[in-house]
Formats: C-alpha cells, sequence, structure tokens
C-alpha cells in the first residue's frame, strides 16, 4: 500500500486541526489503530463515517461533503503531491 487514500488523509489533517489523535478516534470507534487504517484506507460504512465525525467533532454529512468536494476539486486539478 504505497498510496493512501484521500479519505485518510481528509481525516488525518481534520484530527490533527482538532488536537484528535487517530489512536483516540480508532477507541472511539471501539477499533485497533491498525483496523481504523484498513477501514480508512477502504472507506468507511455509514456507522462508522458517524463515529469517526463524532471524535473529530462534527456531524457524519460535513464529513461526507468535505470528502466529496475533495473529490470534485482533485478530479479537476489533479491530485497535489503524487
Amino acid at each position: 500500500m504505497s498510496e493512501w487514500s484521500d479519505y485518510r488523509l481528509m481525516v488525518r489533517t481534520m484530527a490533527k486541526d482538532n488536537g484528535v489523535t487517530l489512536i483516540s478516534i480508532a477507541k472511539h470507534c471501539g477499533v485497533s489503530n491498525r483496523k481504523l487504517n484498513q477501514i480508512l484506507q477502504a472507506g468507511p460504512s455509514k456507522e462508522q463515517e458517524e463515529l469517526i465525525a463524532e471524535a473529530l467533532g462534527c456531524a457524519g454529512c460535513d464529513l461526507a461533503e468535505i470528502h466529496r468536494q475533495m473529490g470534485e476539486l482533485s478530479d479537476k486539478y489533479g491530485r497535489v503531491g503524487v
């Protein structure tokens, strides 16, 4: 796995900005840090997305909307840093 998904990068950035660790998000979701990485890489289910959003202090629909907008920008301008 040489490249992390946009979703994982988004969650990681939001966590850092909000002073939350990926470990604390994993604990909130009831999974290991390794399992959280797998979930973020593959894309979470709606229930997992709600738990992740809750751990980040936002709504699940906000998280989905941010990810959708990131995808649009990525499609329009290409992925930076690849």
